[in-house]
């Protein structure tokens, strides 16, 4: 009996492992790859960046709208982007999407930055996109 259940129990996590590395499959992150935008875009981002006003708007834009994190997508399973959720998807605790200490190693920076698959796919943000993200986070990262 007692194999039987941690046989059992060996299963369903290499099965949960199994659709956790599938399902992340797109998305590649090394925490000690910092990662910066090519050009500065001096002048444009506020001194306080709000979530609701300058994040949601880029979110919408290119990653909700194009249908991938939204709905009931695979990708929206893993990151939903739709702006009712998406300061609660980001801000889980221990995802890493947002590092207030350090913008640049964060999840949702890092993937934005790396091109590797390109996030997101209809093209990359512009600098002055990726210096919003990026200073939202250094404020706090607060959903304000």
């Amino acid at each position: 009996m007692k194999l039987e259940i941690k046989t059992k129990n060996i299963f369903n996590c290499v099965f949960v492992l199994c659709l956790v590395i599938s399902g992340h499959s797109a998305c590649t992150y090394k925490n000690e790859e910092q990662v910066t935008p090519g050009t500065t875009c001096s002048g444009v981002s506020p001194d306080s960046v709000s979530f609701s006003k300058d994040i949601i708007p880029i979110l919408v834009a290119n990653c909700d709208n194009s249908g991938c994190h939204t709905g009931s997508t695979q990708a929206a399973n893993i990151l939903n982007l739709s702006p009712s959720v998406a300061y609660s998807q980001l801000s889980k605790k221990g995802s890493g999407y947002i590092n207030v200490s350090n913008p640049s190693f964060s999840v949702l920076y890092s993937t934005l930055v790396s091109g590797s698959p390109a996030m997101p796919p209809s093209g990359p943000l512009t600098s002055c996109e990726l210096q919003l993200i990026q200073q939202w986070m250094s404020q706090g990262g607060k959903n304000n």
